[in-house]
Formats: C-alpha cells, structure tokens, sequence
C-alpha cells in the first residue's frame, strides 16, 4: 500500500467522495474541497495534476506520480504549498481555503499499465460571496395631476463574482430594468410599498428592502421616508395577508430602520414558479439581520 504521507495525511476524512468530474464545480471561497475520478482506477502507470487557471492561461503541473520508479514531484509555488495536497492511492486533490484566483480547468491525466490514457477535468469556479447591499431611495417626486409619484431607488453590493440584481415590489417580481441596480417605478401617492432588491451569484445572496411611506416628496426630505421592517410576535405574515398589494402585512409595523438579510451556501431564498429568484416577505422576515 502506498503511503500518503506527506501529502494527505487525512485523505479520507477530509474529502471522502470527491467532485465529479466534466461538469462545473462552484464554490464560496475559503472553503475547501476535494477532485478525483468518481472511482479509483487499478493497474495505474502514472498519473499527472495539471491546471489551467483564469488568472494565468499557461498549463501548469501541479503533481506527477510514476509507479516503476514510486517517484512524485509536487510542483507548488510558496502560495499553493500549504493549500494543495494530494492523494496517491486515490488519485485525488484537496484545496483548501480556496480563492478566486484558484479558478480555471483542472485536469487529472491517468495512464493505465496497457497503455490507456484517461482524462479527467474538473471546471472550477470560485466565487466571493456578495457584499450586504445597500438599498437608497434617490428621489421621489410627485407627478402632476395624477395622484401617483415618481421613485427612484439605487441598489448597490461589495465582492462577489457573476452577481445578478432582482428586483421585487411586494412579493411580485419585477422585470429586470435597463440599469440592474436603478429601479424607476410610479407608485400610488396614497399607499405604502415595499420594495427589495435582491442580491445573488451561484454561491450566495442577500437582500436589503425598504417600505416607502404615503406621500411625494424629494428624497432628502424627511417627508419621504424610507422604511425597514421589524419582527412582529409570532413571525411574518400569512398568504392573503395583504403581503405584496401595497398595504402593511398584519402584525408589522414600520420604522425608521433599514433591514437587510445574507446568506452564504449553494441555492438561493426561493424560486418563483417561473424559476426566478424569489424573496418572499415571510423569509425576508424571518432570515433578516437588523440593522441599528
């Protein structure tokens, strides 16, 4: 049996099943995770680790076995050293506290004892979560002789890669605007709306909402306020509430705080039977960060 020292000294604990090869792999960063055939090959005369990452297009080995001479050379810089391990008996790499810059193609080039080669890639990407968002109402103005005002809100986020801004007022989505991250909407000067932006790439998201208030007026003004959400005793609202149509949903109130949710991990808050992101108002209640 050949030893895995010093290289994966907890190979089985640490990555039991690896990613399966050929599709895309997606991961926050800092996280770690493990490659490698979906079954270990037998009768293996050598087998190489290359990479060819986003941030430097150019081939790079990064581990060669031969089993005539049990020879391996790890090629890791000072930057991979503590971060890249192998696995000689199961043919598998383990990245740990993984980076943006670590994205790119991953290959593993197995050559049997017959002469067959095979090639196993793994198509990495690593993400930075999204930042909280930052959710401002710019402007909100009346417009003439028609009992309706005019409003303009600018979502904003740090980090993240591949990000994508969804929009909702109420619980009804809304379709993506010319700008993502600037909504302009008319409202009803009489009634009370809540707006969210939703903030996501493949690995995370957040959301921030704002109620706005009856009444036009410029955004600086305190006429025009920009409202949060509290939790009420007992949790959010139920479907019929009044949850999305304008009103305030029963057994909340507004104040004068900014609400704003995030959440790190594989999926997102919901999906609409459309497929499209979905924030519900129960959610935005109940997985929410208040901010003073």
């Amino acid at each position: 049996m050949l030893s895995l020292a010093p290289f994966l000294p907890a190979a089985t604990s640490s990555c039991p099943v690896p990613l399966s090869p050929d599709g895309p792999v997606v991961r926050p960063s800092g996280t770690a995770f493990c490659l490698g055939p979906g079954h270990t090959p037998t009768a293996v005369r050598s087998f190489d680790w290359k990479v060819q990452r986003f941030s430097n297009p150019s081939p790079r080995v990064l581990f060669t076995w031969k089993n005539d001479s049990r020879l391996h050379h790890a090629h890791r810089n000072a930057s991979d050293y503590n971060r890249l391990n192998f696995s000689i008996k199961e043919l598998r790499l383990l990245l740990t506290a993984a980076q943006p810059d670590d994205s790119g193609t991953y290959s593993l080039e197995v050559t049997l004892e017959n002469g067959t080669v095979r090639t196993h890639r793994f198509h990495v990407s690593v993400l930075d979560p999204v930042g909280k968002p930052e959710l401002q109402l710019l402007e909100q103005t009346a417009a003439l002789g028609s009992g309706k005002c005019r409003v303009t809100l600018n979502c904003s986020a740090s980090g993240g890669g591949d990000v994508t801004y969804t929009w909702y007022r109420g619980g009804e989505w809304i379709p993506t605007p010319r700008s993502p991250f600037r909504l302009e909407e008319q409202i009803d000067a009489n009634g009370w709306h809540i707006y969210t932006c939703n903030v996501s790439n493949p690995v995370s998201w957040a959301h921030q909402s704002l109620q706005l208030s009856q009444g036009c007026g410029s955004a600086p003004q305190s006429e025009c306020s920009a409202w949060g959400w509290d939790r009420a005793e007992g949790a959010g609202p139920s479907p019929g509430s009044g949850a999305g149509d304008g009103r305030t949903p029963l057994g909340l109130e507004p104040f004068p705080r900014v609400l704003a949710s995030r959440h790190t991990g594989p999926g997102q808050p919901g999906r609409s039977e459309a497929g499209r992101n979905f924030v519900p108002i129960k959610n935005l209640l109940e997985d929410s960060i208040f901010l003073p």
